[in-house]
């Protein structure tokens, strides 16, 4: 061995299901160097051809200088393969925090029944949560959680998850529950979901659920790793690589395995951004089974706007936004009539035992043709022996030769987000598929760095670090009040027009909001900066990756979710090293610890989609059924009717009314309880009611969608409901109460109870539909679109009792005066509101429906900022009269259009227009998002850049709902559509709807604009749901084509 300074080093290694590369590379210069690298087959055991790779490359260096090793980062796809083959997985229980809260939607009500039944180890609905703001739902009862522990220990369960309702904004439940479990058995072991996620409360129990799963494996596994280096000679720290292209210790990576499920397309763009130089690009890698596309910005990749499934199970992580498809060296060949197909399906780590070139002269007979075989056969690569794939047909190999071009393209297309052309890192293995000499559609140069084939391992090797903030906090609390009123006093003159006073007081106004709103910018960068340096980062390298803030509707105070994430560079020269002078042993020991673990061949994407198409097909795409009536000729729908609804009534949304999928997963959950949801024609069913004493109620759910993500939904609906069976068991008639000992008060223009109680005599059977001397005949949707489209169903299986097939708005409206049947004169009173603390207000009289939207409005605050709302009750006249017929139809079959689309690949916007009627505004890409807070509103704009049209842009303005789209190009500006008709943004992709909470830069997208029924068309219904009601006065409404005439699937179908 030569003689020479000993170069101080990290080793980046990743085990991919084909090939496990390695890499060493030297931090001691400003420009870090690749030493060496190496690709071994990846082995059934995993740690073989660790061992193989890391001992090589250290020896191969070691020939020249000995070195000081710092640490060892390693990627894996193993904990992501463990969760979809349900292998070596752990039973999980969990205590949620929520009191009274989220109780009808349990812990894993969203798992697939097979992955649920490998970890369900029992749950808690416990005492304890916060409301948005901090404050307590219910002190945490400390006994309660003790007797659960007794029972879990008595079923053997050892793994323990604590999600606690906005644990997110305050931790101290979730820390005191963590306590007592220790205290009782500080064996077991526990994943506190404020640690794995932020606002969401499913999503983010769901992560911690996978991450307990997952924890006795990856302790294994890193286990074996240390094992398997310790028998080569090293000794040295091992850090696993993360979702964000960070890493973290292995201690570390004990506890939170499931932020590393992802690190794979991570690690390669952030390899092929480093060797290559170059920080915005797209990064083509091409493995041995699966290619996966990405853009990388800044050197980084860019992160997703989508919300990441795995297993099917929403999550809340953050990713690569990757595009992924079957497709690599390991590919297999195969002729279909006069076509020839390419993947999904590959030899992955056996790609040397069955293709043609890597087998021994002679012996190809029962050997497969691969990709790589293709490559070689076409003269495009050289390696392995070429004599075996002479005997290919030409005509054969350049038709394959196409198809892996045009796989390219199209997923290169995917994942662009300009209609320009663009650099392409070429990068993995497989990048020797690729005729450099071809042009690629849409790639304006390809570039393939050097050591191109492991920049997956590069990117492991690149010692980064992370920290994040994301919280909730309200403007109003932070402001000086006295401060701003002062200054406003002392600002206004007397010769000021009351015009004046008013810009004066809101300008005023708006310069404290905005200082306030940099200063806890600034705190939250702050604490985003410390956690980074807490887990090991250089100070001076610390840089924001991303930041901003979302203003979050109808919470008050102008509450907004601030988010920060900043990355840093681990301090390498700071910390310890091993030296290692001499040569490693290379010998093929065995694994030190029991059980070995197991890889398989790989059979999903990086981003969890099937590579065997018959699984794909039976499990992954839902088949269309037709619908089920009863003798009386009621709709009982089924879990593929309420999916449909679901689909269809997120589009009808048009970017509000919250997302449908919470009340999805109640009214699934309704339906294996044996219970029914109907779905009744009103034509048919108002033919047999009592004109005055039959009622139809109409029951929604009324605050902040970001609420309802956290406490989910509970009994909200029912208690509202139960109020006003009781107001009226209690002789309610026209603003009086015959029985009453209620304080009634009394405003200019309401009458109302703060919390009604009902006299113990008349308190009504929860089961009882009466109210009073009449009667409810069945329940209605407030609005189609959204959540609250889904919400009936549940009351009415609880009930038995029919939902009608009709709405109220035909959409999503913020407002209740918005509300049709209220449009048309009905009486808003009485009406009620109740939380799932058992508060109920009541509204016994009001002069405008107006009066009646200010009072709930305020007093939905006081309840956490999410309750039930019954809004007054429809005789037969109004069902008729002044509703949006056939509604629930509609979204069914908006729904059932959208999942054909999809299982046949189709444009899902053709899908969705061929029922509805109306036009697509623009195809395009996100290009800014701007939001703010108005009058407990979500307010602001959006800008898309046509992907088609270059210079042609879409801006389309927002309060909660989409309200106006405004088309650009140079030579002209003009307003294309307008609400009452529904614009609606969904995900190209897939054609999943994109509320206005959740655009964000760069998602490709799809604007619709749906013409709306004529009910809201006329002037009267202008006057509250058309332009000027939401602040355009100069605007006149132009409809965007003539309204579809409706009808029910009964009448279709029955």
């Amino acid at each position: 061995m030569l003689a020479s300074a000993a170069k101080r080093v990290v080793v980046g290694v990743d085990v991919g299901g084909t090939n496990t590369d390695a890499v060493v590379l030297n931090f001691e210069t400003d420009a870090l160097k690749v030493l060496a690298s190496h690709k071994t087959p990846t082995t059934h055991d995993v740690t073989s051809g660790v061992k193989n790779a890391v001992s090589t490359v250290i020896n191969h260096v070691l020939e020249s200088s000995p070195l000081e090793l710092t640490q060892i980062n390693i990627g894996t796809t193993h904990f992501v393969n463990a969760l979809i083959q349900r292998r070596d997985l752990v039973k999980v229980s969990v205590i949620r925090l929520c009191g009274l809260a989220s109780t009808e939607l349990p812990p894993f009500v969203d798992f697939p029944e097979d992955l649920r039944k490998h970890i369900d180890g029992g749950t808690c609905m416990a005492n304890g949560g916060y409301e948005f703001d901090g404050k307590e739902i219910a002190r945490v009862d400390e006994k309660e959680i003790i007797t659960f522990l007794k029972k879990i220990e008595k079923d053997g369960v050892a793994n323990i998850v604590v999600a606690g309702i906005f644990s997110p904004v305050r931790i101290d439940h979730e820390e005191f529950v963590y306590k007592i479990i220790k205290d009782y058995n500080p064996e077991l072991s526990v994943t506190l979901s404020h640690n794995i996620g932020q606002i969401g409360l499913l999503q983010r129990e769901n992560s911690a659920i996978l991450n307990e799963s997952l924890k006795p494996l990856c302790r294994k596994t890193i286990a074996q790793f240390n094992s398997a280096l310790s028998d080569i000679g090293i000794r040295c720290p091992i850090y696993l690589t993360k979702n964000d292209g960070t890493v973290m210790e292995n201690d570390l990576a004990m506890e939170y395995p499931v932020h590393t499920i992802s690190s794979g397309p991570t690690n390669s763009m952030r390899g092929a951004a480093y060797m290559s130089g170059v920080k915005d690009a797209l990064v083509v890698d091409i493995g041995g089974t699966t290619t996966d596309v990405g853009l990388i910005s800044k050197g980084f990749p860019r992160l997703s706007s989508k919300e990441f499934r795995i297993c099917g199970i929403r999550t809340n992580f953050n990713i690569p936004d990757v595009k992924s498809i079957g497709l690599g060296g390991g590919s297999y060949v195969r002729p279909e009539g006069n076509d020839v197909n390419v993947g999904p399906q590959s030899a992955g780590l056996k790609i040397v035992e069955e293709s043609l070139v890597f087998s021994s002269p002679g012996k190809i007979e029962k050997k497969l043709i691969t990709a790589t075989d293709i490559s070689v056969a076409a003269m495009i690569s050289s390696l392995g022996n070429s004599e075996n794939v002479k005997h290919l047909e030409k005509g054969f190999v350049e038709k394959a030769v196409k198809v892996i071009k045009r796989k390219l393209e199209d997923c290169i297309d995917e994942a662009k987000t300009t209609s320009e052309d663009i650099p392409v890192i070429l990068v993995g293995g497989g990048h020797i598929l690729v005729d450099k000499n071809d042009k690629l559609e849409g790639v304006s140069e390809i570039i393939i760095p050097e050591h191109s084939e492991v920049a997956n391992a590069i990117g492991a090797a690149l010692s980064q670090v992370a920290g994040s903030v994301e919280n909730v906090k309200s403007l109003e609390d932070n402001i000086n009040l006295p401060e701003m009123e002062k200054r406003i006093l002392e600002s206004m003159k007397p010769d000021m027009s009351e015009e004046e006073k008013r810009n004066t007081q809101k300008a005023i106004r708006n310069d404290f909001y905005k200082k306030v709103h940099s200063t806890l910018l600034k705190e939250a960068r702050q604490l985003a900066r410390d956690k980074a340096i807490k887990n090991g980062a250089e100070e001076k390298s610390i840089y924001v990756l991303e930041e901003g803030d979302i203003p979050l509707a109808y919470l008050p105070g102008s509450a907004s979710r601030f988010y920060v994430k900043v990355i840093g560079d681990l301090e390498i020269s700071r910390r310890s090293t091993y030296l290692i002078s001499s040569k490693l042993n290379q010998r093929d020991t065995p694994c030190s610890q029991n059980g070995p673990v197991e890889v398989r061949k790989q059979l999903y994407t990086s981003t969890g989609k099937s590579l065997v198409e018959d699984i794909a097909e039976t499990c992954h795409q839902m088949k269309s059924q037709c619908p089920a009536f009863n003798t009386d000729g009621e709709w009982v729908l089924s879990e593929f009717d309420v999916e449909c609804i679901s689909i269809g009534a997120g589009i009808l949304g048009s970017g509000g009314g919250g997302s449908p999928y919470l009340g999805k997963l109640k009214a699934l959950k309704a339906l294996k309880e044996g219970k029914q949801i109907r779905v009744a024609n009103p034509v048919r069913m108002m033919q047999k009611v009592d004109d005055e004493n039959d009622l139809v109620v109409i029951a929604a759910i009324m605050g902040a969608p970001i609420i309802t993500e956290e406490k989910l939904c509970g009994k909200e609906c029912i208690n509202s409901l139960q109020c006003m069976m009781d107001l009226y068991s209690d002789g309610y008639s026209d603003g009086e109460i015959s029985k009453n000992g209620n304080l009634i008060k009394q405003e200019e223009t309401i009458e109302y109870i703060d919390d009604y109680q009902s006299s113990e005599k008349s308190l009504t059977d929860t089961a009882s539909r009466s109210m009073g001397k009449k009667q409810i005949v069945g329940i209605m949707s407030a609005e189609i679109g959204g959540l609250n489209s889904v919400e009936p169903f549940i009351i009415a299986a609880e009930k038995n009792m029919p939902v009608l097939d009709c709405d109220g708005m035909g959409r999503a409206f913020p407002e209740l005066q918005m509300f049709t049947p209220l449009i048309y004169g009905m009486l808003p009173y009485p009406s009620t509101l109740g939380d799932v603390q058992g508060r109920r207000a009541v509204v016994l009289k009001c002069n405008t429906a107006k009066d009646l939207e200010n009072y709930f409005r305020k007093v939905v605050v006081e309840m956490g900022c999410m309750a039930g709302v019954v809004i007054s009750s429809l005789q037969k006249r109004d069902v008729l009269g002044k509703t949006v017929m056939f509604t629930t139809s509609l979204a069914w079959r908006i729904g059932k259009a959208v999942i054909n689309a999809r299982n046949a690949k189709k444009p899902t916007a053709d899908a969705i227009l061929g029922i509805t009627g109306g036009k697509v505004l623009i195809i395009g890409k996100i290009a800014e998002v701007i939001r703010k807070t108005e009058a407990g509103f979500n307010t602001g704009h959006v800008i898309i850049k046509s992907i088609n049209e270059k210079h042609e842009t879409l801006k389309v303005e927002f309060q909660n709902e989409n309200l106006v789209a405004t088309i650009s190009t140079k030579h002209r500006e003009e307003v294309v559509a307008m609400v009452p008709d529904l614009i609606t943004i969904i995900d190209s992709d897939n054609g999943d709807p994109v509320p206005t909470e959740l655009v964000r830069y760069g998602l490709r997208v799809t604007v619709l604009v749906l013409p709306a029924h004529d009910i809201l068309r006329t002037e009267q219904a202008l006057r509250f749901v058309g332009p000027a009601a939401f602040g355009y006065p100069n605007l006149t409404y132009k409809p965007c084509g003539p309204s579809v005439n409706l009808k029910s699937v009964d009448s279709e179908y029955n």
